[in-house]
């Protein structure tokens, strides 16, 4: 764990040395749609080289069916934060100021779905569920931008899972409380997007077989 730990530390270290994550990092926190001068002048590059780098990210942001508006990144909200928790869990790239209060606010959110586990659990298997934690914080930091599922017939599916509503009663109960804020049913969606797509231990005790049973069914017959 500490060896791997270290060998993360040092790659956001290197990475922060990207121009072109640094880049990427500008049309995603550029909400007052500065000029692009903004981001070469910053780091002192040549109009040639910074406009090869604004290609660059233009080329991976479409790759994700993304893109860039008066220097602003721009998409369907959800696309946009599974970027963001993708530069900051890989690259170390921080583009909306989440600091430890956060990650442990979602910390204690786990906690409450899960009886088998403990802080220092957590803690220890950070690295294992950073993607997860940095898209659930996302919902508040960016509560402000509406985010939307697409209703695909397997999402309505999964809905139907027990999680689904287990966790729109623990989010009422236990994390709008403690943020002081109510999130809507598009948040309750995007939430359990998350949690459909990452590695997370909520409610990883409550699984029965017959739940078991009927995710194999979803799962198989699509």
């Amino acid at each position: 764990y500490r060896k791997e730990n270290n060998i993360t530390t040092l790659v956001h270290i290197i990475c922060k040395n990207s121009n072109v994550l640094m880049c990427l990092k500008f049309f995603i926190t550029n909400k007052t749609k500065q000029s692009f001068s903004e981001f070469y002048d910053k780091y002192f590059l040549s109009h040639a080289s910074a406009y090869r780098i604004r290609q660059s990210c233009r080329t991976y942001l479409s790759f994700i069916d993304l893109d860039i508006e008066q220097n602003t990144i721009c998409g369907d909200e959800y696309r946009i934060r599974f970027l963001i928790a993708l530069l900051y869990s890989k690259y170390g790239i921080n583009c909306c100021d989440i600091n430890q209060n956060d990650i442990l606010t979602v910390r204690k959110y786990i906690l409450s779905t899960n009886n088998m586990i403990d802080m220092n659990y957590l803690q220890y298997t950070k690295m294992e569920y950073i993607f997860f934690e940095y898209l659930f914080v996302l919902s508040w930091k960016r509560k402000s931008y509406d985010v939307q599922i697409p209703q695909y017939n397997h999402f309505d599916k999964l809905k139907e899972l027990f999680v689904y509503n287990e966790m729109k009663k623990t989010i009422k109960s236990e994390l709008e409380p403690a943020l002081g804020m109510k999130f809507s049913e598009n948040d309750y969606d995007y939430l359990y997007l998350v949690y459909c797509c990452t590695n997370s231990c909520l409610f990883a005790d409550k699984w029965t077989q017959k739940d078991i049973l009927k995710i194999h069914d979803i799962v198989y017959s699509d």
